[in-house]
């Protein structure tokens, strides 16, 4: 620990700029040492779980002011070599990749109008992946608006970069003049799909580019029949070696929604025609719907926001809910009395959760889990309700471990007793 802080006393003195050579050499060196020490002396066996999370703070810290630093340094190549020659330094020096090397550039630019996210960045509070969305959200609507936003930056403090990317989207979006008109109407103008013979690997390839609701339907069908292809090998009796892996079953799944053949013997499969069913879930606030707030927010659940003009090109076949929420988002009277979720509590929890609340897996392959458990006098209300895929349900009873909703998102803790009885039968299939 005395070495962290050693190493925190060195990063916190961040005024290089005036600093001599040699000076900065000697805390570069020293900064090395302590690295090195740390690294000998290793994570002591005896430390507790409370210890071994502050040195994951402390450690953050040290990498926030390497983070900064960095930054520093960038933006002073940028300015002496450009930014061609910054990135080349970055590689040749600091051992980057390419990609990584120009978007530090782009950072280090950005931040040089940003000093208040600077300074999150400084203190820890977000990271590098932040950064990078705070920046490409500057691009859009200005430096200046993202970086005097307080309640944006202290979003991206509290939620891990995959989450805030989504929630920095709809921020943008919201503050777009066309609403998103003009960016959905450039994505359909430039959907395409090839299907092609690659000599290298001697395979066909399919490759599709589509906007966010079309992507949203075949994703929402290749996952749920991959799901029930899962399920049938599971059910029949293969051997473990002839199991086919995700990717290959992903692979046949697509092949037999496209053409109605069984992806093994080739023969017309029963059922397949318009099968499976996909239900996309687009939120939009009351105002917009009534006209009293043309500014509302609109958005396809596990695809993002979307401009008002979707709503008007529902099919007249199109199922609508409706779920109440109160002020801060909390839905509010949707009943109980049973242990499984009724279709309204599932619903409010797809828009609440937006997917699993421990990975990335989308709405449509996750199932709601009672926070404090049904046989320990748990209620099934929406309270005590979380959306979990599969994979993450399973280590949840099997492992005994239940779920926290902590200010920086959902975590694990060890149960109250002993774990469930394992479940059988082999895990559901996550998303790429």
């Amino acid at each position: 620990m005395s070495h962290l802080s050693y190493i925190l006393t060195i990063m916190e003195q961040r005024k290089y700029d005036s600093s001599p050579i040699g000076a900065l050499r000697e805390a570069c060196r020293r900064a090395e040492a302590a690295v090195a020490s740390l690294n000998t002396a290793g994570v002591g066996e005896d430390l507790s779980v409370e210890e071994l999370e502050e040195l994951a703070v402390a450690v953050r810290r040290v990498k926030a002011g390497i983070a900064v630093f960095e930054c520093s340094l960038t933006g002073r190549l940028t300015r002496l070599r450009g930014r061609a020659g910054a990135a080349g330094v970055l590689r040749d020096r600091l051992g980057m990749t390419g990609y990584q090397a120009d978007r530090m550039t782009r950072l280090s630019e950005a931040l040089e109008e940003m000093p208040n996210t600077r300074a999150r960045l400084a203190d820890g509070s977000i990271t590098l992946a932040h950064l990078n969305t705070l920046a490409r959200t500057a691009r859009e609507c200005g430096a200046r608006e993202v970086d005097q936003d307080r309640d944006l930056l202290d979003r991206a403090a509290r939620t891990p970069p995959d989450r805030f990317s989504r929630q920095a989207r709809m921020w943008a979006d919201r503050r777009a003049a066309d609403r998103g008109e003009k960016l959905l109407e450039t994505q359909r103008s430039r959907r395409r799909a090839f299907a092609f013979w690659s000599r290298r690997k001697q395979m066909g390839v399919l490759h599709a580019e589509l906007d966010p609701i079309r992507f949203g339907q075949i994703r929402q069908a290749l996952d749920l029949h991959n799901d029930a292809l899962r399920r049938a090998d599971s059910g029949r009796g293969v051997p473990p070696d002839e199991v086919r892996n995700n990717d290959q079953r992903r692979a046949d799944a697509l092949f037999e929604l496209m053409t109605g053949r069984d992806a093994g013997a080739l023969h017309p499969k029963p059922g397949m025609a318009g099968k499976p069913s996909t239900k996309l879930i687009i939120t939009a606030e009351v105002g917009l719907i009534d006209g009293t707030d043309p500014d509302g927010a609109c958005e396809i659940v596990d695809t993002g926001p979307v401009p008002p003009s979707v709503l008007e090109q529902l099919s007249p076949d199109t199922e609508i809910s409706g779920a109440l929420f109160d002020r801060k988002g909390n839905p509010l009277w949707l009943g109980r009395s049973r242990r499984l979720a009724a279709a309204s509590q599932r619903l409010a929890a797809a828009v609440r959760d937006r997917g699993c609340v421990l990975c990335d897996a989308p709405t449509h392959l996750t199932q709601l889990h009672h926070i404090r458990d049904w046989g320990r006098g748990g209620r099934t209300d929406i309270d005590n309700l979380a959306s979990v895929c599969g994979p993450d349900h399973r280590r949840l009873q099997n492992h005994g471990l239940r779920l926290v909703n902590t200010p920086g998102g959902w975590t694990t803790r060890p149960g109250d007793g002993p774990p469930a009885p394992a479940l059988t039968g082999r895990p559901a299939s996550r998303p790429p």
